[in-house]
């Protein structure tokens, strides 16, 4: 063993993010929490986008899905509230009508973030998370309604429509009362409203 070697190479690791699911149908309330471009295993380019969920309702228990060509139902346990979860896009590699999809919800985002279009390629590249550019999307809110469908060709999917929310963030809450304070009694000095 070489305790220096494996201290080079702890200081050098990035840490391992816990594994999210997918997100799943149902109507969703959600926070961006990271946007990032990478190189897979297989060689295409795939933008992920990670969300929290912050509210979440109508998701189905059981969808049917291929499984080693089979079509089953398969159980589904719904997202709880404060779970990471995420969606994958694909920005290479793919059929042009994916691309211009991935794009389409790429303009949604920002239009419902208020996030800027890029005007140029680097700005492109920040707002996809490449190279770890922190995207501008990070941190906005946004309702997510995945709905179960099936294509033309007889294939079961999940189509998701991006919309604008209502939630905001909200300021922690203290829980404290006044009794909870050492001094409990009230300051009526300063100017009277009436």
């Amino acid at each position: 063993m070489n305790p220096s070697k494996l201290l080079q190479a702890f200081n050098e690791a990035a840490e391992v993010r816990p594994k999210s699911r997918y997100l799943l149908d149902g109507t969703h309330e959600l926070t961006v929490s990271k946007v990032e471009t990478v190189e897979t295993q297989d060689g295409p380019t795939v933008m992920f986008v990670e969300y929290t969920v912050r509210s979440t309702h109508g998701t189905s228990l059981v969808v049917t899905k291929k499984v080693d060509g089979q079509e089953q139902n398969v159980e589904q346990e719904p997202h709880e509230v404060g779970e990471e979860v995420k969606q994958s896009f694909p920005t290479d590699s793919a059929p042009q009508w994916l691309i211009k999809r991935t794009m389409s919800t790429l303009k949604r985002m920002c239009s419902l973030a208020g996030v800027q279009y890029p005007s140029n390629e680097d700005d492109l590249k920040v707002l996809m998370g490449v190279e770890g550019a922190e995207s501008p999307l990070v941190g906005s809110f946004l309702r997510v309604v995945g709905t179960r469908s099936i294509s033309n060709n007889g294939a079961h999917f999940t189509k998701y429509d991006y919309m604008a929310t209502r939630m905001v963030e909200t300021p922690e809450v203290s829980t404290s009362t006044p009794e909870d304070s050492e001094d409990s009694t009230p300051d009526l000095s300063g100017d009277v409203p009436f």
